[in-house]
């Protein structure tokens, strides 16, 4: 298990007016002098200086990223109106608010049709980070689409780890599986 303790003249500290949700530090003495401050990401910073020999386990990562930064709760839309507000409110793609289409209804619409639900995650200024389409019954999910935050941080990422530690079924034990096969149960 990699080892957790505070790097020494590091001054590693929060910064929620000027870098929320990041992790701010001095990198050396040089830059301490002319009081210059480097903010990571959560899981920038971990990998950086403390993965440095092994891997930090994937439960201990995500609980530190989570209290460092628990902005980003996952959500669901459900409906063909919330689902047609994430995806034109949301990260680009050819499905956001920028594209027109000559159709009766936004094409993400159909999504609120069925068993279909479209997970995503909000930031603390409350843009729309992430989102993923999700088959909640069978936990599985599709392409994580995602932008920087502004900030360097990456939001897909943010949301997989999410998706596998905040499923909607706290007691089952299997996760969310990405997958291209749906339903399909042949061996690929």
């Amino acid at each position: 298990m990699c080892e957790s303790a505070p790097i020494k003249d590091h001054f590693a500290h929060l910064d929620p007016d000027q870098h929320p949700g990041m992790i701010c530090f001095t990198e050396n003495d040089q830059l301490g002098i002319i009081d210059r401050v480097t903010a990571l990401t959560p899981g920038r910073y971990i990998t950086r200086f403390y993965e440095t020999e092994e891997k930090m386990a994937d439960d201990q990562r995500r609980k530190l990223i989570a209290a460092i930064d628990p902005s980003g709760e996952l959500q669901f839309a459900w409906t063909p109106e919330e689902i047609e507000r994430v995806y034109k409110e949301g990260p680009s793609s050819c499905m956001d608010g920028t594209h027109h289409f000559n159709t009766p209804v936004w094409p993400t619409s159909v999504y609120g049709a069925g068993d279909l639900a479209l997970a995503y995650q909000v930031n603390a200024k409350g843009r729309i980070q992430s989102r993923c389409l999700v088959w909640l019954e069978k936990k599985l999910y599709g392409r994580i689409s995602g932008r920087p935050d502004g900030l360097g941080r990456e939001s897909p990422e943010r949301t997989q780890e999410t998706l596998h530690m905040s499923a909607p079924w706290p007691t089952s034990p299997v996760r969310f599986q990405h997958s291209i096969h749906g339903h399909d149960t042949r061996n690929h």
